[in-house]
């Protein structure tokens, strides 16, 4: 028997009764097999797979209904969002009536304003799959929801002896199915589909079919949406769907001593009353094994706890996409907050156990997914809020002393929930790399950005105390240059660089613009000829050790910090210099508008 659960997936379960690639290579080997098994196991099978593969599975059982009763709605849900419905029909085609009103809960809304054209479109889809979805939801689900369906896509008439004509209909003919009622479609495609619907409604229950054309034809269009809202809100409130103002309190800051609640049973999430289902797997599914939350859960022993995790995951991302107004039905937007969700939680769980895996286990056994996914937004909030503060002291001297790459990092850190940017390739394959900018995950994203933050605290401070500018000055010296000629290329090392140059030329610590004879005579100081001729020319080391002796004598209260970020830029400076100005030969004329690095009048 092989262990089927996708390679990345964190979830304890049991070994499939069938190798995972007998699906596609021998699906009548698969279907013996799943048969033999009780709907709890096949279930359990369906959850190993994903995607289309689920469905492939599903097809081959011969009780797929019970097989779907037994499935977890939101993981359902997921599947059908990652095949798409117009592929998933065989999936849809057996849900029930509470799980066709999950659908379209999650999709008949943005906020809480309807979605007429989204609406339409799951309704087509709902009865491509199985044409009694339809007659069902009309015969069970609350009346302003199918009020509210209806007047989007029909006018309705009460027959009266007194006139035929009715107003806001234009030359469309009216159409009746009793003769009492008259109809109008306000869009063609709708028509026969709606038709089916009404007939078979009249058909088969008279007294509802009056009464929805009565609600279409009397009640008022905004307070129906509003009411169906209500219900909507009462449906979905106990998965995380609540209202927004319920939802924003998801965002509440948690210190590491208050995760001690006592987590919730397994037994205590139901799809329905009465109804019990496997836990969700895909949120798991989404972890990464090798952060701190897959180290700790994979030693986790307890399965119901595990199960519960599923459920309190769900329910966490749920409450984020209503806090963070995002659409419920993208599946970029649902994978990107179940990221966020996780990666917060990872971090509050990181700092709670103070990086211990077998302290870790221990927290997931005993705390709220919630209260670790607050833990973690409370030091990423931190971090904001920290940047925020220098930015309000020093904001103007940070912004004209870092570079574009250093600007855009910083940007994304004060974001409404700061961002962090990964190279999506490695330098040594690309000079300039992509930059993707994602949610933070992690302890070490926190460190990493931590130092950032130094880095610029660093530089703000050493321009305006160890150089003696400020931002006016900076300016100034922008605006009396030639050189560089791009306002990016004017930063901390641009400053630093010229700086040594004034020390280098005459001695003392000045910021100003040099003429192009003082740069050539700099760029003749600062590099010792070679001995080989052809050989790269090494820096004069005495000139930058004296220059870095002067400037750590500048009144700027060096802490260990510092001195480590003074040793980054002085490095950053040289690099430049051999960078830029390395093969340039000063005695001749020299094209400094292809050079960056010095302030040259």
């Amino acid at each position: 028997m092989n262990e089927i659960a996708p390679s990345d997936s964190l979830t304890p379960g049991r070994p499939l009764p069938f190798p995972g690639e007998w699906l596609h290579a021998a699906p009548g080997k698969v279907e013996n097999a799943l048969n033999r098994l009780n709907i709890e196991d096949q279930a359990r099978c369906f959850l190993a797979f994903s995607g289309k593969d689920r469905q492939n599975l599903l097809l081959l059982s011969h009780n797929p209904f019970e097989l779907v009763r037994a499935l977890p709605d939101e993981e359902i849900y997921q599947t059908v969002k990652e095949i798409g419905p117009e592929d998933a029909y065989p999936l849809l085609s057996v849900l029930s009536p509470p799980q066709v009103q999950l659908f379209f809960d999650l999709e008949w809304w943005g906020g809480d304003k309807f979605l007429p054209e989204r609406a339409w479109n799951w309704v087509e889809w709902m009865d491509q799959a199985n044409d009694i979805h339809l007659i069902n939801w009309f015969m069970s689900e609350e009346f302003e929801q199918k009020v509210m369906f209806l007047q989007a896509f029909v006018k309705v008439y009460k027959r009266d002896e007194m006139t035929d004509q009715y107003e806001k209909v234009g030359d469309k003919a009216p159409w009746s199915p009793d003769g009492v009622y008259d109809l109008f479609f306000t869009e063609e495609e709708t028509v026969p589909l709606l038709k089916r619907v009404f007939l078979q409604l009249y058909s088969e229950n008279g007294p509802l079919f009056r009464a929805l054309m009565e609600g279409v034809i009397w009640y008022p269009i905004t307070p129906t949406v509003e009411r169906a809202w209500q219900w909507r809100l009462s449906r979905t409130a106990e998965k995380g769907l609540a209202d927004f103002e319920e939802a924003q309190s998801v965002y509440s800051r948690l210190e590491v001593k208050s995760i001690s609640e006592a987590p919730p049973a397994p037994s205590e999430f139901e799809a329905e009353p009465g109804r019990r289902t496997l836990a969700p797997r895909y949120p798991l599914n989404a972890a990464d094994p090798d952060s701190f939350l897959g180290q700790c859960f994979v030693r986790l022993k307890d399965h119901p706890r595990s199960d519960a995790i599923g459920w309190e995951l769900v329910i966490l991302a749920n409450k984020v996409l209503v806090a963070d107004r995002l659409d419920l039905g993208s599946l970029e937007a649902r994978r990107t907050t179940l990221r966020k969700v996780l990666g917060y939680i990872n971090i509050g769980l990181e700092l709670g156990a103070q990086g211990e895996p077998a302290l870790g286990e221990k927290l997931l056994s005993r705390t709220w997914m919630q209260s670790l996914f607050q833990v973690g937004y409370a030091a990423v909030m931190q971090l904001k809020w920290d940047m925020e503060q220098l930015l309000r002291e020093q904001g103007p001297l940070v912004r004209q002393v870092l570079n574009p790459v250093l600007q855009d990092h910083l940007a994304a850190m004060i974001d409404r929930f700061p961002r962090i940017g990964v190279h999506t390739v490695t330098q040594d394959l690309e000079e300039n790399p992509e930059i993707q900018w994602r949610h933070l995950e992690s302890v070490a994203d926190l460190e990493r950005l931590r130092l950032l933050e130094r880095q610029v605290r660093f530089r703000a401070r050493f321009v305006n105390m160890a150089l003696g500018v400020s931002a006016a000055d900076v300016e100034q010296l922008r605006e009396s240059c030639r050189y560089p000629s791009r306002l990016e290329d004017f930063d901390a090392v641009c400053l630093t660089l010229t700086a040594l140059a004034q020390y280098a030329l005459f001695g003392q610590v000045a910021l100003e613009a040099l003429s192009e004879d003082a740069a050539r005579s700099f760029l003749q100081v600062i590099f010792l000829p070679s001995p080989v001729p052809g050989e790269p020319r090494a820096l004069n080391d005495d000139v930058l050790q004296t220059f870095r002796t002067r400037l750590e004598e500048r009144p700027l209260a060096w802490t260990e910090a510092d001195r480590e970020e003074f040793v980054h830029l002085i490095r950053e400076v040289e690099d430049t210099l051999y960078q830029e100005f390395e093969r340039l030969n000063a005695a001749r004329t020299v094209e400094w508008q292809f050079t960056k690095g010095l302030c040259i009048q």
